[in-house]
């Protein structure tokens, strides 16, 4: 979830650094068109930023021209679609409305995008994960908002009596190290 909207937001930077680098974008020249809202510009400049040494050209589409970002625009909506099929996957499972204001839904585009990169074809072609690796993704991959038990980090360190594991729904996984994402009361938790 990014912590403000624009400039500044070290949580979006990052993620978009890191879906760059599962991309095989990492040092090649990189071309980012973006839309004029500053929000949004600011991001692109904050990411430019991170990549340098890297080159990365911003480009700002023309005012009222959605044609020259008709592409983004198309995966948006497919996106928007993923998302709400998730989401009445979470609503069904467990019998509860998720609003867009839960802190499980902010989850939901990141484990869409995530899923697409794996699991759809691009252009009838293979996957992008598959495109960019060589090879088909094949590790585990748990239901959305799954309740799950997960071991604490640092828990090796709590007294022995003290609990290790902590209940927690499954919210995706990490694009680089491939690690679950469990989120649990207090705490956000990767673990293998």
């Amino acid at each position: 979830r990014v912590s403000a909207k624009g400039r500044g937001d070290p949580t979006a930077v990052r993620q978009l650094f890191d879906w760059s680098l599962e991309a095989g974008l990492a040092g090649q020249t990189v071309r980012l068109r973006c839309d004029q809202e500053p929000a949004i510009m600011g991001l692109c400049q904050d990411f430019a930023g991170v990549r340098a040494p890297a080159v990365t050209l911003l480009e700002t589409s023309p005012v009222s021209s959605s044609s020259s970002v008709a592409g983004v625009n198309r995966y948006c909506q497919s996106l928007a679609a993923d998302v709400r099929a998730l989401k009445a996957q979470v609503e069904q499972t467990t019998g509860r409305t998720l609003s867009a204001s839960s802190s499980v839904f902010a989850w939901l585009p990141r484990h869409a995008a995530w899923l697409r990169n794996r699991c759809q074809p691009y252009l009838g072609k293979a996957t992008p994960v598959v495109q960019v690796n060589h090879r088909s993704y094949e590790s585990e991959i748990l239901t959305f908002g799954a309740a799950v038990m997960v071991h604490l980090p640092r828990a090796t360190e709590l007294p022995k009596l003290e609990q290790w594991w902590s209940l927690g729904l499954w919210l995706g996984k990490t694009s680089l190290s491939d690690e679950h994402l469990v989120g649990t009361a207090s705490v956000l938790v990767t673990s293998r």
